[in-house]
């Protein structure tokens, strides 16, 4: 079973929080000290004064846990830390890209449910400069977000109880784990787990999950749970369009060929 393991633009995030004192603060792992915290969905946006491709704007995701950030663009993932100036609406964002890493000085305002970020393109020239404006300009990436629900149910361990793949059932048992935002996938009959993120949108249609994998690669698909059922369905190749939305998604859980489905208890 590849349940590749999943997420703004690779250049865009952050995270900021309220506080009395306009000093730096860091969130503490584990703590949801900031109004940011939980995932966000990017709306719609701005790379110097033209809109942000649609198909790009919908695989634009960010969760800020504890001082963590995890942005998804596309089929990347990546995980970084944060500090912030509370007064001031600043982030300080710190990722790791190409084994190397970047500081990313964002300035961000939060409108009822909606989050707005903006940085400048070279961040990597100016470290310690950041913006003044969320209007759109030359040499500005401008992101707008909106919250989503976090869906806590998938935590914890699940053992794989029926798996198709390609039209055939297979006779492989998998233990799939999700704890906060990490996942790992383990083979029975291999201890060495496949490691990954993962994110869930639960206010589609069906639900909707993203798997992400530590060497890169990377799945969407759709997931229910019923009762203590958790099924998974992920479409590998569907050129025709039969089995996937406009948006590459599937329509329906289905054990046909170029499917892989798998239904998984929660292990007790």
């Amino acid at each position: 079973m590849k349940l590749y393991l999943i997420p703004l633009l690779t250049l865009s995030f952050l995270t900021p929080i309220s506080a009395k004192q306009d000093v730096v603060k860091k969130a503490e792992p584990n703590v949801a000290l900031s109004p940011l915290e939980g995932l966000w969905s990017a709306i719609s946006g701005h790379e110097d004064e033209d809109p942000i491709d649609q198909d790009e704007i919908n695989s634009i995701f960010m969760r800020f846990h504890g001082n963590t950030i995890i942005t998804s663009f596309e089929e990347e993932v990546i995980i970084g830390k944060f500090t912030f100036k509370a007064k001031k609406n600043r982030i300080q964002a710190t990722l790791t890209m190409d084994e190397e890493k970047v500081i990313i000085p964002i300035i961000y305002k939060i409108e009822n449910d909606q989050l707005t970020i903006c940085h400048f393109q070279d961040f990597e020239e100016k470290p310690k400069n950041y913006p003044e404006s969320f209007e759109p300009a030359k040499g500005l990436v401008i992101v707008k977000l909106k919250r989503l629900p976090i869906d806590n149910r998938l935590k914890g361990n699940w053992e794989s109880k029926e798996l198709w793949e390609m039209g055939e059932m297979s006779e492989d048992k998998y233990v799939v784990a999700f704890d906060k935002y990490k996942l790992s996938i383990t083979d029975v009959e291999d201890p060495d787990a496949e490691l990954g993120y993962y994110l869930t949108n639960s206010k589609t249609t069906p639900k909707r999950i993203h798997l992400y994998s530590d060497d890169g690669d990377f799945q969407k698909g759709i997931y229910k749970i019923e009762k203590e059922i958790l099924h998974i369905c992920i479409i590998e190749d569907d050129p025709d369009g039969k089995l996937t939305d406009k948006e590459g998604y599937p329509k329906d859980f289905v054990k046909k060929e170029d499917a892989t489905y798998v239904k998984l208890a929660r292990k007790k």
